[in-house]
């Protein structure tokens, strides 16, 4: 039955053709929906839909890119969102509102500040009660809801003249504005469509289409049943969708639409449409600026604070320099003109509480390392000047995008400092930037074989053989899945899902750094989240650099808090150290950031890092710049690294003599490679005639790639060069080279700021080692790989590492007196930081243990767990108390004769179980039993992660070495896909089709045996396979594993090689003594120069050990000749 009631403006000209979608939700309703919102923009332009509404559930967080991009494709944008309506029964279900105008923007911003309201429960289901409703109701357009709307809900359950009631009570307040809402998706329990109709006329309320879109089409079935069963899993509460229907729930075009709506109803939604005129990103523009503004203090007044304090500083620092002085005046008229002085002092106000409070705060970061005015603020400890840095790399007056200022702080002090943010400025002036996780490849192929009901082992063994690539998809169907146990047709399937689930948000969360702080009336304008501590907003960084909000990034900087800690240790000694003001070009420090071990060295303490930097080889400062900003991607693949380092070695800059002087004296610093962005600006400015601001516009093009206006540029370039005298030939050429190495420049402001914390972290390490070595160690908790790779560089320096000791140890790793290295109880697993500094504050108070007496006694007052025991005698802390086995068996006897135990005090860090359980009168150990080291060191590895213990490979380090076999995090970084060898341990055993984590001598990595057949085996593992990168982490794709047993006996040629020189008589004679006093299988192949040839010797069978090895090397001296080699005879 048609609707009699008229929409509301019915005489307004209809002037959008088709069906305009009122009720559309985007990947911003989490969960609920596979379309971004530039496929949403997309299909519209492609299906002819003129306008539409964004109503995601109780947030706008799309609200400004959709704007955007709506505005980019001539589509109306329509602001709208879906809450859902609780009624004081108990009755519920989801309502839409639509913006018609500011006013209404205001009333939905009071909306959502009732729907995340402190307090308010089952915020999942973004509730609102009718109360809500009515009092936020001026300058918006209501839609019932549909077929999960409550009044649908209330007739379908029978209750007509509720239905009617609720209907009168928001028509008493919405009026015309109210709108029923009809959807072809009916759900389970809801009315008919003829019923909404008929009531509809009834109440007088006119009818309007709406699809309730979730979908694109059909096709997108398989990622929303994915989403919906990802919602229905991390949520306790139901969004009201049975999930039927999907067919009538997409973006329909208005051929489709004719089959489910009565023409007026589709012409109601052109009326509605005509109605709302509200443009989110005009409404901010006209309420701006939103930059900060000091407390007490008008813009004005923020401006001339801001002058006054830098000429104040520049007189300090660089007197009646005049450079300084001019390149002041012309950074403070631009950051006037774009009313920044606020925000620049807001940022100084966290630089001065830092050195205040005595934060630990780092000399810069991004590209306002090169303004002056943050240099004698305080924000950045960065000469520009005396590093050839540029203001108009960071601002400039033609830069339409806002700066932004990064901050680095000591990542223990960061809530400090935000709170102090807080107080300074107010709680609703001061908010967190909001960040979405989303579906990339790996991630979305995953989730879609778990939907599929594909096991995790299988998912595991399949994703190990997918390589990082730009297509991670392509790789996966190139696969035969048939031998992972995933039938090809249900990864095809799950190809299809992951497809349309890539880019799409899975889980909101805070911007890890970004902060804002705008002024009362911009925070007034501001959709939030969540009002604990600072407010989450609901958009994100690009939404709010679109709307002229600039934000200040305060990141947490591991780094830091290794300095800070290392300083503070070494006071503790009487050393007083600033690591901002350390002695200039060092040259051991210099020496320790080019180390082959560089564990702690800030930007190079990984792997990948070895050949880079063996390469480079960094002789001072400014080779740490530019090495800083020759390790990324771009240099690394576009062989600029590779040119700058034959460069170097040839001593010959990549340069033809006939370039002009300038190109040779801006690239100088290079080795005639263009590496910096800021020598792309300068060679625009110097040889083509640009402003230094012009020059970063054409930096920004060039960076992108993009040919939009590069022929204006180039002609205007060839233009200024012909000023020094270049004929148009050559200038299109350095134009060209140019164009192609801006594609690779990195911030040099950058680069400088991060060499100044590199240097620092090798000059405390190349000079107070141990201090270092704790703190860096302290400061990688939880990453064992980096914990191992200090320790092995301890070992190699001939430091002592302990285990946990409950009398000596703290909470954390310390240094002894005597300069040894002490683990922290608090590092225990199920032990944690609690229960640690209650045992120092008991020995503290009541002195070091005596015996296991006092320490039941202690356990016993304090009600400590009994795992937590159980780990304190696996990690060795109770080991001066005599051999571990019995220890723990006494320790299980005192806890059976202790009676009832209350729960434990301590934080656990890690939910694992104890290696040794303890049960009175069946230990199943023998008390004087002293394990071995290798059972040591696995007991240990179970409650640390690791062992302080030597590694049972040590044991066969002189097999490694000699057998060439590759050893994780040394040596050149293999190529994906190269067969390699390795020794590992495994403490358990391993079984073929597993994925698991092994040790070998440089750390850990992972070992793929999905196509390994052989037999269980744990130890020291013997692995034959093929490299694999899973985005860093190394992985072996095994094709045979041997125990070491097995692999010793395999047939191996001890080769000695004396190519390249003359082997004398009494070597060659030591080495025929060593052959007969030994008896073994391996023959011993000696290689030896006589006159222009080589000989090899073949001088008899050795036995394949570690003294025979040893022996070997001890003859032929310091140069590595001693050599493993595969077979049973040389050639």
């Amino acid at each position: 039955m048609p609707c009699s009631a008229k929409p509301c403006g019915g005489d307004l000209p209809l002037i959008y053709e088709g069906l305009v979608h009122l009720h559309v939700h985007s990947h911003y309703s989490l969960l609920y929906s596979p379309l971004t919102v530039e496929k949403i923009i997309r299909e519209c332009r492609a299906r002819g839909i003129a306008a539409m509404a964004l109503t995601d559930r109780g947030n706008i967080q799309g609200a400004v890119s959709f704007s955007t991009e709506a505005a980019r494709h001539g589509i109306k944008a329509i602001i709208g969102c879906e809450f859902t309506l609780r009624l004081d029964d108990g009755t519920s279900g989801p309502i839409v509102v639509l913006i018609r105008d500011e006013s209404g923007y205001d009333s939905l911003l009071e909306l959502l500040g009732a729907c995340w309201s402190e307090g308010r429960q089952d915020i999942s289901q973004n509730l609102i009660s009718l109360r809500e409703l009515c009092r936020s109701s001026r300058g918006l357009v209501l839609l019932t809801g549909g077929s999960r709307g409550p009044v649908d809900r209330l007739l379908g359950m029978g209750q007509k003249q509720r239905a009617i009631d609720l209907v009168g009570k928001v028509k008493e307040v919405f009026g015309s504005a109210l709108y029923m809402e009809v959807t072809p998706f009916r759900q389970s329990g809801s009315c008919s469509i003829d019923q909404i109709r008929t009531f509809a006329a009834d109440v007088d309320i006119p009818c309007v289409a709406a699809m309730d879109v979730v979908a694109l089409d059909i096709s997108q079935e398989g990622a929303r049943s994915l989403l919906q069963s990802l919602e229905s899993t991390s949520s306790m509460t139901s969004s009201g969708d049975d999930g039927s229907g999907i067919n009538e729930r997409i973006l329909a075009s208005f051929a489709d639409a004719r089959h489910f709506f009565e023409i007026h109803e589709i012409e109601a939604t052109h009326q509605v449409a005509s109605l709302c005129d509200f443009d989110i990103v005009d409404h901010f523009r006209q309420k701006g600026p939103h930059y900060p503004e000091m407390p007490g203090s008008s813009p004005e007044g923020s401006s001339e604070r801001l002058e006054a304090l830098c000429h104040a500083m520049l007189e300090k620092k660089f007197g009646q320099n005049q450079q300084a002085i001019e390149r002041l005046e012309s950074e403070i008229s631009a950051i006037k003109s774009r009313h920044l002085s606020g925000y620049f002092l807001a940022v100084r106000e966290i630089t001065s509480f830092c050195h205040r409070e005595s934060i630990a705060l780092g000399p810069g970061r991004g590209s306002s390392a090169g303004s002056l005015v943050a240099c004698l603020l305080g924000i950045t400890r960065v000469d520009p000047l005396a590093h050839g840095l540029l203001f108009e790399r960071f601002l400039n007056p033609g830069r339409k995008t806002l700066p932004d200022i990064d901050i680095d702080v000591c990542a223990r002090e960061r809530g400090r400092v935000v709170d102090y943010l807080i107080s300074r400025f107010g709680r609703g002036q001061v908010f967190c930037v909001a960040a979405f996780d989303t579906f990339q490849g790996k991630s979305a192929l995953r989730a879609a074989l778990a939907h599929l009901s594909v096991g995790r082992q299988k998912i595991d063994a399949l994703m190990s053989q997918i390589s990082e690539s730009d297509d991670i998809l392509a790789s996966a169907m190139e696969l035969e899945t048939e031998a992972f146990g995933i039938p090809q047709s249900v990864c095809g399937r799950a190809i299809e899902v992951a497809r349309d689930l890539i880019g799409v948000n899975r889980n909101r969360t805070r911007h890890a750094a970004g902060i804002i702080i705008v002024p009362e009336r911009s925070a007034r304008l501001l959709p939030w989240m969540d009002s604990d501590g600072p407010g989450i907003l609901q958009f994100d960084k690009e939404s709010l650099e679109v709307l002229g909000i600039p934000k200040i990034d305060l990141l947490a900087l591991k780094t830091l808090t290794l300095l800070q800690d290392t300083v503070q240790s070494l006071a503790c000694e009487g050393v007083e150290l600033d690591f901002n003001n350390l002695p200039a070009e060092d040259s051991q420090a210099i020496e320790c950031v080019g180390a082959a071990s560089r564990s702690g060295i800030f930007q190079l303490d990984s792997s990948w890092m070895d050949r880079p930097v063996s390469l480079f080889h960094p002789q001072c400062f400014h080779d740490i710049v530019l090495l800083l900003a020759l390790i990324r991607p771009g240099p690394m693949k576009g062989n600029v690294f590779s040119d700058v380092v034959k460069a170097r070695k040839s001593g010959q800059p990549l340069i033809d003599d006939d370039y002009p002087a300038a190109w040779h004296e801006i690239l100088s610093e290079s080795s005639g490679t263009i590496v910096f962005q800021e020598q792309v600006m300068e060679l625009a400015s110097r040889i083509g005639g640009f402003s230094l601001a012009e020059a970063d516009n054409l930096r920004r093009v060039m960076s992108k790639k993009s040919q939009d206006g590069m022929e204006s540029y180039e002609a205007r370039f060839i233009q200024g060069a012909a000023g020094t005298g270049l004929n148009s030939e050559r200038a299109r050429e350095l134009f060209t080279r140019m164009a192609h190495f801006a594609g690779y420049g990195f911030n040099k402001s950058h680069s400088v700021a991060y060499a100044f914390l590199t240097y620092a972290t090798g000059w405390l390490k190349a000079h107070h080692f141990a201090h270092f070595a704790v703190a860096y160690m302290n400061s990688e908790l939880g990453n064992h790989r980096k914990i191992e790779g200090m320790i092995r560089e301890c070992r190699e320096r001939g430091m002592e590492i302990l285990p946990p000791d409950i009398n000596r140890s703290g909470a954390v790793i310390e240094m002894l007196p005597d300069g040894r290295i002490i683990w922290g109880l608090g590092l225990i697993r199920n032990v944690g930081s609690g229960l640690a500094e209650a045992i120092v504050r008991r020995r503290s108070e009541a002195g070091a243990f005596r015996d296991l007496t006092s320490i039941m006694s202690f356990a016993s007052i304090a009600g400590i767990q009994r795992t937590a025991m159980e780990a304190l005698g696996n990690s060795g802390a109770l080991d001066g108390f005599g051999p571990r086995a019995r220890v723990l068996s006494e320790l299980a006897a005192g806890y059976s004769s202790a009676g009832r135990w209350s729960p434990g005090v301590q934080m656990s860090i890690f939910d694992v179980p104890s290696p040794v359980k303890m049960d009175s009168g069946q230990t199943g150990v023998n008390s004087e039993t002293v394990p071995c080291s290798a059972e040591l060191a696995r007991t240990q590895t179970e409650v640390l992660g690791f062992s302080v213990y030597i590694s049972p490979l040590e044991e066969y380090s002189w097999f490694v070495r000699a057998a060439s076999l590759r050893v994780n995090g040394r040596g050149v970084f293999p190529r994906e896909g190269a067969f390699l060898s390795v020794l590992v341990f495994s403490e358990r055993k391993i079984q073929a089709g597993q994925i698991c984590r092994v040790e070998d001598l440089g750390g850990g990595l992972n070992l793929n045996l999905s196509g390994y057949s052989g037999e269980a085996c744990d130890g020291v593992l013997y692995v034959e396979g093929r490299y694999m990168d899973n985005g860093g982490n190394a992985a072996i794709v095994a094709s045979r594993v041997l125990p070491i047993e097995a692999a010793m006996s395999l047939p191996w040629v001890v080769d000695v090689d004396f190519s390249g020189e003359e082997i004398d008589d009494d070597t060659l004679a030591a080495l025929r003594g060593l052959v007969a006093v030994s008896s073994g299988h391996s023959p011993l192949c000696v290689r030896v120069e006589t006159g222009k040839y080589h000989t090899v010797i073949r001088a008899g069978h050795v036995p394949l050990s570690r003294e025979t090895v040893q022996s070997l090397e001890e003859l032929t001296g310091d140069v590595p000749r001693v050599h493993l080699a595969r077979g049973s005879g040389v050639s």
